[in-house]
């Protein structure tokens, strides 16, 4: 068999596992913690109601404003009208839409703009490994699925969000400065651009950061009579996108600016009131941590060591690019993403990191790295998979989070999301039983019902309050 025929054939093989785990763990409801809400809204606005108010919908957000007597979403609008586009389509094919078949259509955005999304990322990051390193076919196949399902990408491609997608956007600036590195062809450079433009319409820190960085590094890897021609079309092809965007923004709400930054919304950055060591080692390393729910990513650090003298430029400016976002959210951050899973807005340079991760453990061709490799990749499968329980989870918000609130007991988000999804599936295993005792029945209950409600699980929450083993807790209430 022909060595391109069997790439296609495992990219094929992953993407359909993906989408099938996808189908049994995509959710059919939205919570309250407010930015699927809000998002869903405008795309149920713009595709059933042709208006960009969203008042008249099904769905109840506090990420909203109002301005000009009417109730709009804060986000930013350019995901939610492409899903409106796509709502369309399956409307007219099927004449569901969100009034008569409101489930569906959640279920069928989630698995569109997340799931299918992530499995292209797993395409896009299987194929990039077999182009660019040399190594066990069925290894590079395992190392791009763990990159997928053994990370936040698993997680949160269960709903309806702009991080997933943003991810995606990143791998596609990354491979395509590779193939403008390797080929100088400028369409791979204006596909850079291009990629980052979208990522700015999805998320604007790391979409200026990368929009800067890709036309530097085509700046410094192309020959040098092409040099500023091309940087400057790779340039133009990522501020092409974000005029559109901007359009669409003022022909929306009569601003070029995002509405969170007119009218305040719920975006509320900062550096005040909070210790910058601990928020650093909770991001990172302990509590909502980077690389303590994606434990291979702690290969990264030998990685860019040891292959620090052997990357081309355009590698190490996509590093660069990483660190500058990861340094970027943690100084202008307070409150850990808020009501959510991990830090949600580190999930766009996964796919970055896990690719340089692989790659260096690939090219050792070390059995000893590759087992570790393997073994922390499969450790990360279970916050990947406790996190699609509830991604917008009851979580520690920092300072948002008065004295006393139950968060600050429970602050690990995997351990809270364990113990929802424990008390739901079995409320009477050993598992329960000693998350209880562990934290506390006074604090579970707390967490419980709160987080219950918020992700509207009625049913449990009914079940909670009718649980004897709370009863004077519930007392004191």
């Amino acid at each position: 068999m022909r060595r391109d025929k069997k790439d296609h054939k495992l990219a094929l093989f992953g993407a359909l596992l993906i989408l099938i785990a996808g189908s049994l763990v995509c959710k059919m409801e939205v919570s309250m913690a407010g930015m699927e809400a809000s998002r869903l809204a405008v795309v149920e606005a713009v595709a059933d109601q042709g208006v960009f108010h969203i008042e008249k919908t099904h769905f109840k957000t506090v990420d909203k404003i109002i301005r000009n007597n009417h109730i709009y979403s804060d986000k930013p609008i350019a995901l939610s009208w492409c899903a409106a586009q796509v709502s369309k389509v399956i409307t007219l094919i099927s004449g569901k839409n969100f009034s008569n078949s409101y489930s569906f259509m959640i279920y069928m955005m989630n698995m569109i703009f997340g799931c299918a999304v992530n499995a292209l990322c797993f395409v896009w990051i299987f194929r990039h490994l077999c182009r660019t390193v040399r190594g066990s076919m069925r290894l590079k196949l395992l190392f791009a699925l763990l990159c997928c399902c053994g990370s936040w990408m698993f997680s949160f491609m269960t709903i309806f969000n702009n991080h997933v997608p943003a991810a995606l956007a990143v791998t596609g600036v990354m491979i395509s400065l590779d193939k403008y590195r390797r080929k100088q062809d400028v369409r791979a450079a204006v596909w850079a651009g291009f990629a980052s433009g979208v990522l700015f319409t999805l998320d604007m820190v790391a979409g200026a950061v990368f929009l800067a960085t890709s036309a530097l590094s085509v700046l410094l890897t192309s020959e040098k009579e092409k040099r500023w021609k091309n940087a400057v079309l790779c340039g133009a092809a990522g501020g092409g996108v974000v005029l559109l965007s901007v359009w669409l923004n003022y022909i929306a709400y009569g601003t070029m600016l995002p509405l969170y930054i007119v009218s305040g919304g719920t975006y509320s950055p900062g550096t005040d009131q909070k210790n910058h060591i601990i928020y650093l080692l909770e991001t990172l390393f302990t509590n909502r941590g980077l690389f303590s729910y994606q434990p291979v990513l702690l290969l990264i650090f030998p990685a860019i060591w040891h292959l620090r003298k052997k990357l081309p430029v355009n590698d190490i400016i996509m590093l660069l690019s990483a660190g500058a976002v990861i340094a970027i959210y943690i100084t202008i951050t307070n409150e850990f993403g808020g009501f959510s899973y991990g830090f949600r807005y580190l999930i766009c340079i996964i796919p970055l990191l896990m690719y340089y991760t692989f790659r260096y453990v690939l090219s050792r061709k070390s059995t000893r790295l590759t087992a570790a490799a393997v073994t922390l990749g499969v450790i990360g499968l279970v916050p990947a998979f406790v996190g699609a329980y509830e991604p917008m989870c009851v979580a520690f918000e920092g300072h948002r989070s008065p004295p006393g609130h139950f968060t600050r007991t429970i602050r690990s988000t995997f351990m809270s999301n364990l113990l929802a999804w424990s008390y739901e599936t079995a409320p009477d295993s050993l598992l329960t039983r000693k998350l209880i005792a562990h934290y506390g029945k006074n604090e579970c209950f707390r967490y419980l019902k709160a987080q219950y409600f918020i992700t509207k699980h009625f049913q449990t929450m009914e079940f909670l309050l009718k649980d004897q083993r709370f009863s004077l807790t519930k007392q004191t209430q």
